[in-house]
């Protein structure tokens, strides 16, 4: 896959919604670091794949001179960025320190007995065999956030399909993606949020309403965007995570035991780092130096998250599943001014289902003649689990 060098760059044929690759991308994303942890691409424009753990934690601490308004290669907003993942300070902090006052780890602790048996009455519901991916670990994170949201309960199958679309397709239906994206944000507005300013709720965009008197900044549209910014990244990225790590017990039996016998929360760390979903684009502001590569001012620049978790030069043993590790530096949730608002949450929403899925099965194993199925894009990970499982015995 990867190209001699030319005079100019490393060139590489490198498509981040290859799905060819999807089952194999970490041995790609090895592939690609081991040659050069800087490369160029043309698909999608061109762009810079940064895939060593070094340059792309010096890229995201770095803001002004890499910053995130095209966060999204190739891009699908329309002129509608994502709020506040893709705006500069000074609005991105003024964005950011009104979510961080809402996401507090507090906060998001009290929603711990409504997500344990919400994921408890899905696993009871189960017969063998099941598909962990579509009937267990994306409706769980999606039913969550949109109740911490504040979308209506009528509204929650439009806005998975509609999500998942923009998030898996848009590499192949880039105009599909920016029509589905501006009708997205007129849904949030007219159907979601209209009804909360009748009947407010214990919510985010209840919050947001409630502080538009005091914030002028905070018009409807911001206040939509924030609601489809946070229904965006808040469930695809942990079901994938949670999809993609089951699927990794299921296939490895005696790593399933060992997480068994393992602090979840160690569990939960080990997974994010080993599974981590996500690739995020920066843009270069000035002609800069990254790992020994001429970056201009205005090139685009591919930060393969997964990949620096996977980094032999940062990690021992890097495709290996270790649940004693100690200050594992991983960078799923991004770093510098926008690391993840949700990692609470995403943490808290992992944690339970891998106890209650531990809790509910004694044993579970792909299916015989069945495979794992996962999907390339800006959000990777596992749609397709089945397996069969043996249901624990209650004493």
């Amino acid at each position: 896959m990867v190209q001699p060098a030319t005079d100019r760059r490393p060139t590489v044929d490198f498509d981040h919604y290859d799905q060819r690759i999807a089952h194999r991308i970490h041995d790609v994303y090895r592939d690609l670091r081991s040659e050069n942890p800087m490369q160029w691409t043309d698909r999608h424009g061109g762009f810079w794949i940064a895939t060593g753990y070094e340059p792309i934690h010096a890229i995201a601490s770095a803001p002004d001179d890499f910053t995130s308004g095209e966060a999204l290669i190739p891009d699908m907003t329309a002129g509608n960025p994502l709020i506040p993942q893709m705006l500069q300070d000074p609005e991105h902090r003024l964005y950011r320190t009104l979510l961080r006052d809402w996401f507090t780890p507090r906060r998001i602790t009290g929603f711990e007995p409504a997500l344990r048996e919400l994921t408890a009455e899905m696993l009871a519901s189960l017969t063998s065999p099941a598909d962990l991916a579509t009937d267990f670990a994306l409706p769980i994170p999606m039913e969550m956030i949109l109740r911490v949201v504040g979308v209506q309960v009528q509204n929650m199958d439009l806005i998975r399909d509609g999500v998942r679309y923009m998030v898996d397709q848009a590499g192949q239906d880039t105009s599909g993606a920016v029509d589905a994206w501006q009708g997205a944000m007129t849904f949030v507005q007219d159907v979601i949020i209209a009804p909360l300013r009748e009947n407010p709720g214990d919510d985010l965009l209840s919050y947001l309403l409630a502080k538009q008197p005091e914030v002028t900044e905070l018009t409807d549209d911001v206040i939509a965007a924030i609601g489809f910014s946070m229904i965006g990244a808040g469930f695809d990225t942990t079901y994938k995570t949670l999809a993609t790590t089951l699927a990794y017990f299921a296939e490895n039996p005696e790593v399933q035991e060992q997480a068994r016998k393992s602090p979840s929360a160690q569990v939960v760390e080990e997974a994010l780092r080993l599974f981590a979903p996500v690739v995020t684009g920066r843009t270069v502001t000035a002609d800069t130096t990254v790992a020994g590569q001429t970056l201009k001012s205005g090139e685009r620049v591919l930060l393969a998250l997964p990949a620096a978790n996977r980094d032999p030069a940062e990690f021992a043993e890097p495709d290996q599943p270790k649940f004693d590790r100690n200050n594992v530096r991983h960078l799923t949730f991004g770093s510098g001014i926008h690391k993840c608002l949700g990692m609470h949450l995403a943490r808290l929403e992992l944690r339970v289902a891998i106890e209650e899925v531990f809790r509910a099965f004694d044993h579970f194993h792909v299916t015989p003649g069945e495979q794992v199925k996962y999907v390339q894009s800006q959000v990777w990970g596992a749609v397709s689990v089945p397996i069969s499982f043996t249901r624990a015995t209650l004493v």
